[in-house]
């Protein structure tokens, strides 16, 4: 026998079903946005750090507008305050997609990729290093936004150089390169090649970008900001034109701000939708 009570309760519960039904559904979904976003924080608070203190990422990056070579990067070596240091070459570049759109990509020349010490590059699947005259694409660069959406390993892509050279090139493999701003973020896509290809493009064999790691007070960003002009003082009196220094706030993924961001909006709505359940149970007693 059921209690009066209890028949109230469930006869004003049948009577008013749709109401009912989305005070159910509002409780689930804001429970579950508030459990997966705190479930999803910890995992990245958790294995994030470590997956990127792995690739030995810099403490600073100079970015220039001329190029310079090896000799330089001794130089900057063997400063007292540097611990390591490498050269790069980005080379802003166009690709034709499957529909015949041009797209843009960061094409990343690194000379030797099996001895790389600072923002070490990871092969996926496919070849690794890049062959000559051949590529690899970041993985997260395979996205239909960026016009790589529908390529696969064993593809051709024509490339086209800042200079206008034209070249087909074939997509060897896929590379993990957690130093840089995913994809999605930066709006283009990234590709990788060795310095035989960037000769082959037109470019000259030489740096643009310098990475480098500090001998000490890694985790010190006022002392690795007085570090970095330092070396791009000695780059300037050897003639070379810097547009910037950058140096990231030490250890922290490049995404690290956007997911932070992503994780505060998920656990605003979970909380918004809990609000809203407790406005229709109070409405549905009412």
């Amino acid at each position: 026998m059921i209690a009066p009570r209890w028949r109230k309760v469930l006869r004003d519960l049948w009577s008013n079903k749709t109401r009912t039904v989305l005070v159910l559904l509002s409780i689930a979904v804001g429970v579950t946005a508030i459990g997966m976003v705190l479930g999803a924080q910890g995992i990245v608070d958790r294995s994030l750090p470590d997956a990127y203190a792995a690739v030995h990422p810099s403490d600073g990056l100079i970015f220039c507008i001329t190029t310079f070579d090896d000799d330089m990067i001794a130089s900057i070596e063997a400063m007292p305050e540097i611990e390591s240091a490498e050269g790069r070459r980005a080379v802003n570049v166009r690709f034709l997609d499957q529909a015949g759109n041009w797209y843009n990509m960061q094409l990343n020349a690194i000379p030797n990729y099996e001895e790389m010490d600072i923002n070490i590059v990871y092969g996926e699947e496919g070849a690794f290093p890049p062959p000559t005259h051949e590529l690899l694409i970041e993985r997260a660069s395979l996205a239909p936004s960026l016009g790589l959406g529908g390529v696969e390993i064993g593809d051709t892509l024509i490339v086209e150089a800042p200079n206008g050279k034209q070249r087909e090139m074939r997509l060897a493999g896929t590379v993990h390169d957690m130093s840089q701003l995913p994809a999605f973020i930066n709006g283009s896509g990234y590709g990788y090649i060795n310095f035989d290809t960037l000769e082959w493009l037109g470019e000259p064999r030489d740096y643009n970008q310098v990475v480098f790691r500090v001998a000490e007070h890694g985790g010190d960003a006022e002392y690795i900001n007085a570090v970095a002009k330092q070396v791009q003082r000695k780059l300037e009196r050897a003639g070379v034109t810097v547009i910037f220094a950058l140096v990231p706030p030490p250890g922290e993924h490049p995404a690290q701000s956007f997911l932070d961001t992503l994780s505060m909006v998920l656990g605003a709505i979970g909380v918004l939708s809990l609000g809203l359940s407790m406005f229709l149970i109070v409405n549905t007693l009412s």
